[in-house]
């Protein structure tokens, strides 16, 4: 079971079992006609794996995924769909929406482009359908994939008897145990409700049931100002409904950069959101089939009132039931514990993804996934979370990697910091996308870049040259000696790279 030393490298992906191109339209066909096949309830055949991995997000089906790729058997075991949360309860639900709007946002704004478009106006039920319809599509395509990879898949709810057993009561009500020589947790996290009175109430939303509305509210209060808090206010207020963002830190975004964070508050307020900031949530209650949400801020008690409450402030692990402490997996405050190679306290037993930190990025619970997939095959290595990117999809997208200008200070690192503007980039105006700016921050006396924040058109994509920089090492001088596209938005990130030494007279 020894992976091969360059196995992370050399390794190829398995020849597919139906070509690439058309799968799309093929499983949106499928989507369509079929709504959602049964999947089937029966064990596996073999009794004995390599891995067998509990929970199927981005997390665990990646872990899956890489050990067939390096030849181990591999059990999934998943007791909803396949895709966890990001793929059935927010992440493609959250990003079709977020689209569905920008695209009104363009159409209004197409005269100015020399289109003329009438009758615009948004259809909430036409948006929910398109996003349930992505979500199934996305689902089967999980689905297929699996099988391509020759990952088994047991349908049902597992737990650790013994550290190398794992106990199946599948969906038919039969239970089944599985031997493993290594058994990675993925099994992701779930909204937290307030800890206030009337917080777990009817008509309190959640991140997992926001989807199931038929309607547009007419007014809706998001209860957290972080990074799916800010989505939704923006999301719900770009379709015309009354928004509030009661965050209980004096700014939202209270992660990102300063200058990120202060931009996207001038971008909400002139949308019409009202931000309630150093407010702290003290009970939620029901008034003329309306809600009320209390709070404490700075100048004493406050009060909004909305049709609807959307609590995102915080997720939970789902860790309860699967028998860790029992085979003596350390937990602590609800999450499990493991180093960075994803080990857990018991030989054998990887943790990955939400279970670590209670909520977090799919594309960070897969690199973990894929961490765990090949330590589990033999390998040793570790998971780098520096370079990870943080991403937010509104219009304009905000996405950075690396440290903020006060982390960086808190570090007591001498610094310089550089800024540029979309407004003075040319493809930024042709796009007509002019809002926001890249920020570098780069170390001195090396000038190493260590934190890259873009808010702007693109900036989920642009990041990934922050991510490269940043896992590069590279400096000043090695950027400004590239040569890149022109027009591009991209060639803002140079800019701001260059204005760490111009804004200094360098």
């Amino acid at each position: 079971m020894n992976m091969p030393k360059d196995a992370h490298n050399a390794v190829e992906a398995p020849t597919k079992t139906r070509e690439a191109v058309g799968v799309e339209s093929e499983l949106a066909e499928e989507a369509d006609a079929v709504q959602e096949k049964p999947q089937p309830v029966e064990a596996p055949k073999s009794r004995a794996f390599d891995v067998v991995v509990i929970g199927g997000g981005p997390g665990g089906y990646a872990a899956a995924v890489r050990v067939a790729e390096l030849g181990g058997r591999v059990l999934l075991v998943e007791k909803d769909d396949l895709g966890g949360a990001h793929v059935n309860r927010g992440g493609v639900s959250s990003k079709a929406l977020l689209d569905s709007v920008n695209l009104l946002r363009w159409l209004e704004n197409a005269e100015d482009f020399g289109v003329e478009v009438r009758h615009i106006r948004p259809l909430f039920d036409r948006m929910m359908r398109r996003q349930a319809r992505l979500v199934r599509q996305w689902r089967a395509a999980w689905e297929l994939f699996a099988g391509d990879h020759h990952v088994q898949v047991a349908r049902g709810r597992a737990r650790l008897v013994e550290p190398h057993v794992v106990e199946v009561e599948l969906r038919d009500g039969k239970v089944e145990r599985f031997k493993a020589l290594s058994v990675i947790v993925a099994t992701g996290s779930s909204p937290a409700p307030p800890p206030v009175p009337g917080g777990d109430g009817a008509g309190v939303l959640t991140s997992d049931n926001v989807w199931e509305m038929e309607e547009l509210p007419s007014s809706l209060v998001v209860l957290g100002g972080g990074y799916v808090g800010v989505e939704f206010a923006y999301l719900f207020a770009q379709l015309g409904a009354q928004v509030a963002l009661v965050e209980v830190l004096p700014r939202i975004l209270a992660t990102e950069d300063k200058d990120i964070s202060k931009e996207m508050t001038r971008l909400l307020e002139e949308s019409g959101v009202r931000l309630c900031l150093n407010a702290k949530v003290v009970g939620i209650a029901d008034y003329e089939k309306q809600k009320v949400v209390f709070f404490e801020g700075l100048n004493g008690p406050g009060e909004v009132v909305a049709a609807k409450v959307l609590a995102v402030a915080g997720r939970k692990p789902n860790i309860a039931h699967l028998g860790l402490e029992a085979v003596g997996v350390r937990i602590e405050a609800g999450r499990i514990m493991a180093d960075d190679h994803l080990r857990t306290s018991v030989k054998g037993i990887y943790a990955v993804g939400d279970v670590l930190r209670g909520d977090g990025w799919a594309h960070l619970a897969a690199a973990e996934g894929i961490v765990a997939g090949e330590n589990a095959m033999g390998g040793d290595r570790r998971i780098e979370r520096e370079g990870v990117p943080r991403c937010l999809y509104t219009s304009p997208e905000i996405a950075s990697v690396g440290l903020t200008e006060l982390q960086a200070q808190e570090q007591g690192r001498a610094i310089r910091t550089g800024l540029a503007r979309f407004r003075f980039n040319e493809r930024a105006l042709i796009a007509g996308e002019r809002e926001g700016f890249v920020k570098v921050i780069v170390s001195e006396p090396t000038e190493q870049v260590i934190g890259v924040h873009i808010i702007g058109a693109r900036a989920v994509d642009l990041v990934a040259a922050g991510v490269l920089t940043l896992k590069a090492g590279l400096t000043v001088n090695e950027l400004l000696a590239t040569i890149h596209a022109h027009p591009s938005f991209v060639e803002t990130f140079f800019e701001a790279v260059k204005a760490t030494r111009h804004a200094h007279g360098l």
